[in-house]
């Protein structure tokens, strides 16, 4: 199991800890991934299979049913594990029903099937948990709630000196082990070069191996960082935690940057099984960061729009011009956070706020449109409609925008507002 599988793995802990508060949670991993598990607050114990697997066949299953646990879910199938549970007596043992060897150790089995999915990874290892109440289907945003990647170690004060309290520390991790495609080197000394020194620091990470691979890039790029081999997994958490941003293929690394609250950009290829939309990085504190910032933003969005489009009821009518910039400024913004929304923990506010700004701009643009017919020479009327036109093309598009404004171009003369 990768360790960016594991990462992906951590938010089925954190679920079992929603619906079971007081359960034992236990996660049986690689040796190298203990680190990892065990910075998961959710985790209560690790497993090494590295050790079990070692053991004779009856002596591991003793191992396993000494931990006492009445349930299994089989996220990474192997057979020999399947098996094990079974011979442990593990009451609850939940897999997948294209695993044929489930059918015989497995007594919970979950239609599942990874490879023709349009669906995460992260999605498909928490339909494993349905049969322990869990929902059918849970949104990325949802997802990155889930980590729980609260037990990191302190860094090490030489490492911690290595970063710059002014510029952006960027992290680049360019090898994958064979386990991504890769981007190459000398796209990331392209872009090494292009990135302004002056408001970027970057560091290089991988394994001592890697290093020596990186050796060119190094080369081509003095002002680099090394960090490669000079980090145990547990620092190398810590030390993304403390950047700014990464940028790496599909690997740990770029896993852990999402699951930790950067910046995380992912190269990715446009192939099945391994493209973005089942492999791509699940934010978690920057998902929550952005989406706080936006909402009330939007929350002002139709009171701005009710403002600046309505008759004042009050004395003299006038225009509110600045109610008018703040409603168009919320349509943009509106019309972005329509095109990422998948991105952002804002969906039922957005779909709120959606439907809201259709109705409210349509009954004020056949208002406004009405009082021009009756009014041509209004001013301030006529500045309203041509506000309202530009929140239709945000809102409904450019189509329906022209339409609106041949109508107003069809009442008759018209007035420019001043002041």
């Amino acid at each position: 199991m990768e360790k960016g599988v594991v990462v992906l793995t951590l938010p089925v802990a954190g679920v079992l800890r929603e619906l079971y508060p007081d359960a034992r949670i236990l996660f049986l991993g690689r040796s190298y991934t203990e680190d990892l598990i065990t910075s998961c607050v959710h985790v209560n114990g690790f497993l090494n299979w590295d050790e079990l697997h070692q053991l004779p066949e009856e002596k591991a299953a003793a191992r396993l049913a000494a931990t006492e646990a009445d349930t299994i879910i089989h996220v990474f199938p192997r057979p020999e594990i399947a098996k094990l549970a079974k011979l442990a007596g593990i009451k609850q043992r939940i897999g997948t029903t294209n695993r044929i060897y489930h059918w015989t150790y497995c007594n919970r089995l979950i239609p599942l099937t990874r490879k023709r999915s349009s669906l995460h990874e992260a999605q498909l290892n928490l339909r494993l948990l349905t049969p322990l109440g869990a929902k059918e289907l849970y949104s990325l945003d949802e997802i990155a709630q889930y980590y729980g990647l609260d037990r990191l170690v302190s860094l090490p004060d030489p490492v911690a000196d290595q970063l710059d309290p002014i510029r952006f520390n960027l992290i680049l991790h360019p090898k994958s082990r064979g386990h991504a495609r890769e981007w190459g080197l000398d796209h990331f000394i392209e872009l090494i070069n292009l990135l302004p020194p002056e408001h970027f620091k970057i560091f290089v990470t991988g394994t001592a191996a890697e290093g020596q691979l990186l050796e060119p890039l190094l080369r081509a790029c003095p002002s680099v960082t090394d960090m490669t081999g000079r980090l145990s997994l547990a620092e190398l958490m810590a030390f993304i935690a403390r950047a700014d941003g990464l940028m790496a293929a599909s690997t740990g690394p770029l896993h852990l940057a999402a699951a930790l609250g950067i910046y995380a950009v992912g190269i990715f290829p446009p192939l099945r099984p391994i493209h973005p939309g089942r492999w791509a990085p699940i934010l978690a504190a920057l998902t929550t960061a952005v989406s706080d910032r936006l909402q009330p933003k939007l929350r002002d969005l139709v009171p701005d729009l009710n403002q600046s489009l309505r008759r004042q009821r009050d004395g003299a009518d006038w225009l509110d011009g600045d109610s008018l910039l703040a409603a168009l400024g919320g349509f943009y913004l509106l019309e972005a956070v329509r095109e990422c929304r998948d991105s952002l923990a804002l969906n039922e506010l957005f779909e709120e706020t959606w439907s809201r700004t259709g109705q409210s701009l349509e009954m004020h643009l056949t208002r406004n449109l009405d009082a021009l017919r009756d009014n041509p020479n209004d001013p301030i009327v006529a500045a309203r409609v041509d506000g309202g036109i530009k929140m239709a093309e945000l809102r409904f598009g450019a189509e329906y925008a022209q339409v609106i404004r041949q109508a107003r171009d069809g009442v008759g003369p018209r007035a420019v507002a001043s002041g």
